[in-house]
Order: C-alpha cells, then structure tokens, then sequence
C-alpha cells in the first residue's frame, strides 16, 4: 500500500520506487532482553523504526487523512503519527452543539479511515481542548466529546510539541513550566561557574537556559506583563550568573547590554517578526514597515511595505524611530467573548 500511494499521491516512479522499494523489502524484527532474544519475524508492513525516512514515508502514507478532514470543514495539523483536528465556533450554545456533531462525525471518519489502511487510533490516547473564557465555556454545556469507544473530557491544559496550551490562551502552564526547567540549569551553571570562563558561561547559558525561553516564544506575545516577568526574571538571574554580578541590585540592563542578550518582550517582538519576514505564507495579517527619523526627516524606504499578506483581520502596525521598534496598534489575540476554538489531538 505504501509503495502504491507513493507512485500515485507523491509521483514517485521508476528506479526511485524501485529504490525505495529495496529499502523496505527483506526486513526482520526480534526482541532482545538482556542475554535473551526471540526469533527474527519477517516485516511485511510499515517501515524502519529510528529510521531517517521513517516519519517522511509515514507522512506520505497520511496524506489522504487530510482529505477526509477537510470534507467535514475542519482545520488539521500533522506531525509525525501525531494528528490534529481544529475548528472555530461561536460561543452560542446551538451553534456548539452542531460544532461539536460535525467534529464527532469527523473523528468517526478519521477512524474508519485509519481502519481501512492498517493504522490504529488510540481513543484513550485522544486529547481534546475548548479554548475561551471559564463563564462562556460552563454556559455553553458542552464537556467531553466522543472519539470512538471513548468520551473524552475537556482538558484545562494539553501539551503540543513541547508547548503548553490552557484552556484561556494565558499561556501561565508554559510560562510555569520554563521557569520550572531554567531554575535547575541556573543551580547548575551556579555550582559550575566559578571554573568556568565568561566566554563558556555565555555559551552554557544560552545552550540551556536561553534556548528554553526562546523555545516558541512566539506564542507569548501579548501575554500579560506579570508572567512576561518571571521569564525575564529567569534571564537576569542567568545574566548575573555569567557576568558574575556582585550584588542582586545591580542594575541589569548594562550587563544584558555587555552579553548581547535581549530582554524577553524584545525577544518576543524579534521572534514574532522574524517568522513575518521569513514566511510570507503568513495570513490574514498585514505588516507595514515605515522608516523615520526623531526629528521627521524621511529615509528612502517611508512607505514602502516590505512585507504583504493576504486579506486582513486586524493590522500590526510596526514603527522603527531611530532605532527605537514599538507597536502603535496591537491586535487582541486572547480570546474574548465573541471568539472560540477546538481542538482534538489525535495519538
């Protein structure tokens, strides 16, 4: 089935599938347990586990799954074996309750369908999430959704590649799960920096700590200035440790200057329009770029609009003066009343 579907959804013809083909054949597996291992059992189906094409030939063998998904209007995201449903809804409880028909009916679908070609759905597995405020998500009465042979209950938290999502959009679960993991690095590179150069210090901060608070840091923008400091918090204790700082009252801005570190909110907003800049395939938002100067003189680029995207929903209107970026206008992006989203990850 595997080669089949990657001759004819992929194009895959020739000595290529003939390779790919010579790659899968002849294959065995065995169990071993210490001294002890069974008998070798002839492979006639899926692919080399740790392989490196293993997760690109699974990825392909799926991508008809996404067909089935779309018929019944939803969004979906694939990673892996890792499958997820996404759909959007008015708070009103009518309009809910269809929502949540509509996704059951997929999710029936998505069964039959991973039945049909050989893969399993594990129903206990199944992690479903209703975002928006407490009040509108107790009014609209909805609690679990069926997936299979089982009722899955709403989580106020699920976990998605390493990032943290609650029910409310605070992102607090993340924030308190990074500080949690930057806290015990800082009491290790505490222990080990006394034998340890500035120079190594950086590089052990930024390979530990650093790239914890800049793990999808995208998602934290907007998310209120009491969480924004406990991770910038985390960044200045790391910066002391590093700079060996003599006092806790130091003033920390010409020491994260010195180590070339940004502060967090900076981070964020450096983050945020680095994945504008690179990836046009951005939507529904619209980036103007405009260059000025304090005392108004204009430079070549005024008005010019770097980045474009397609239909608008709200605008992010970026000002760079003088080297100085700030945001003149910020979309709202938590959810308010007249917003919702679902969604149903799939193991």
């Amino acid at each position: 089935m595997l080669l089949q579907r990657l001759s004819s959804e992929a194009g895959i013809q020739g000595a290529a599938l003939q390779w790919i083909a010579s790659y899968l054949a002849e294959r065995s597996q065995r169990v071993i347990v210490g001294s002890a291992s069974s008998e070798a059992v002839p492979l006639v189906c899926g692919v080399p586990q740790c392989s490196v094409l293993g997760p690109l030939l699974f990825s392909l063998y799926v991508s008809q799954l996404g067909r089935v998904i779309e018929r019944f209007q939803m969004g979906r995201q694939f990673f892996a074996d890792d499958t997820q449903i996404l759909s959007s809804f008015s708070p009103d409880p009518a309009v809910a309750r269809v929502a949540l028909q509509r996704l059951e009916s997929c999710c029936v679908a998505v069964k039959a369908w991973m039945t049909s070609n050989r893969l399993k759905l594990n129903d206990d597995k199944t992690e479903a999430l209703l975002c928006g405020p407490r009040a509108r998500r107790e009014q609209i009465g909805i609690s679990a959704v069926q997936v299979g042979d089982a009722s899955i209950a709403f989580a106020d938290c699920v976990r998605d590649l390493g990032l943290f999502i609650d029910a409310e959009l605070s992102m607090c679960n993340h924030v308190s799960s990074v500080v949690a993991k930057s806290y015990y690095f800082l009491r290790t590179l505490g222990r080990l920096r006394p034998m340890l150069t500035q120079a190594a210090a950086n590089s052990l901060a930024v390979a530990t700590i650093t790239s914890g608070l800049d793990y999808c840091n995208s998602a934290l923008w907007g998310i209120p200035a009491t969480q924004l400091d406990r991770l910038q918090r985390v960044q200045n204790a790391a910066a002391r440790i590093v700079f060996r700082a003599k006092s806790s009252t130091e003033h920390i801005t010409p020491i994260l200057q010195s180590l070339h570190w940004l502060p967090m909110n900076k981070r964020i907003d450096h983050k945020v329009l680095s994945i504008a800049k690179d990836f046009s395939l951005l939507r529904n938002v619209v980036v103007e770029v405009m260059v000025e100067s304090d005392d108004g003189r204009a430079f070549h680029s005024l008005g010019a609009a770097f980045l474009k995207a397609l239909a608008p929903v709200r605008f992010l209107l970026v000002s760079v003066t003088a080297g100085r970026q700030k945001r003149d206008w910020e979309p709202e992006r938590r959810p308010r009343d007249g917003w919702y989203g679902g969604t149903i990850s799939c193991k």
